[in-house]
């Protein structure tokens, strides 16, 4: 039997638990994947629903917390077969590995995933890092520091708000302190002081 939480189209509910029997869900009287296992695995059966009449949600929604046993006894018996190894090592049955993975980034299969809220997160933060780096290869490295800066502010964000204001205005700082101590610094340079 396959279990699921699905959520019939045509109303809407929470989720329902609900078993996959061929090209149809069966709705079982439980509050939760959980509470099906509790009450020792068995709940009155409800409606039946066809599977293009459901969206499937994912199957416990909120965990507490979500551990990836990413080495499977497969895996690990086809790596050794590959490594001229014996089988599955004992070791790995009395201490399985796994790794703890973030719960809040659960979804259902049909759930849209929303975008990192960072604008430094998407592709245009690495093209104004590569631009500003070429540029900032022909100018003096208080013009490349100031261009940065205005770089980030101007296209960090859609707005010159927070942060993209800051930066900005520590453009100007760099530019305006600056630049007279790049020419002060490029005078002591000509006349060998």
């Amino acid at each position: 039997m396959r279990l699921c939480l699905f959520r019939p189209l045509d109303r809407d509910v929470r989720g329902w638990v609900g078993a996959i029997e061929g090209d149809r869900v069966v709705h079982l009287a439980a509050q939760s994947l959980a509470s099906y296992f509790t009450g020792g695995g068995s709940a009155r059966e409800h409606d039946e629903y066809a599977l293009e009449d459901v969206r499937f949600l994912a199957p416990v929604p909120r965990p507490a917390s979500v551990r990836d046993f990413y080495a499977f006894e497969d895996h690990i018996r086809n790596a050794a077969r590959v490594l001229d190894r014996p089988g599955v090592p004992d070791e790995w049955y009395e201490l399985p590995v796994f790794y703890f993975s973030n719960p809040a980034a659960i979804y259902g299969p049909e759930d849209e995933i929303p975008p990192p809220p960072s604008p430094y997160s998407r592709d245009g933060y690495a093209r104004r890092l590569v631009l500003t780096a070429w540029v900032g290869m022909v100018l003096p490295p208080v013009w490349f520091v100031a261009l940065y800066f205005l770089m980030n502010a101007l296209f960090g964000e859609g707005e010159l708000t927070g942060r993209g204001r800051f930066c900005l205005i520590l453009a100007a700082v760099v530019m305006l302190i600056g630049l007279p101590m790049a020419y002060i610094f490029l005078q002591m340079l000509r006349y060998g002081l």
